[in-house]
């Protein structure tokens, strides 16, 4: 189904409007299966609330179209593009 939240450890000062691309991990085979993709930050609920620990935060996520070359998510294009302003703006 569709992802719409993600509960992770809030180590890299997760912000509303960030951009988090998820790719696919296969455990048997030990790697990425080459699956992603590409989520906005809409709403953070941050650790030491509702009985979260500190150093945890829940993301609500919302679905943003974006190209399927890798190089997009790894060059810092997906972070000035424009085709995604009016998600951003939406928030």
């Amino acid at each position: 189904g569709d992802k719409t939240f993600e509960i992770r450890k809030n180590d890299r000062d997760y912000r509303v409007g960030d951009i988090l691309v998820l790719r696919r991990f296969d455990n048997d085979l030990g790697r990425l299966t080459g699956a992603h993709c590409a989520r906005l930050v809409t709403y953070i609920t941050r650790g030491g609330q509702w009985g979260l620990p500190n150093d945890m935060c829940v993301m609500a996520l919302r679905e943003v179209p974006v190209p399927c070359h890798t190089d997009y998510f790894f060059d810092g294009s997906i972070d000035n593009a424009e085709h995604l302003r009016p998600y951003r703006e939406q928030i």
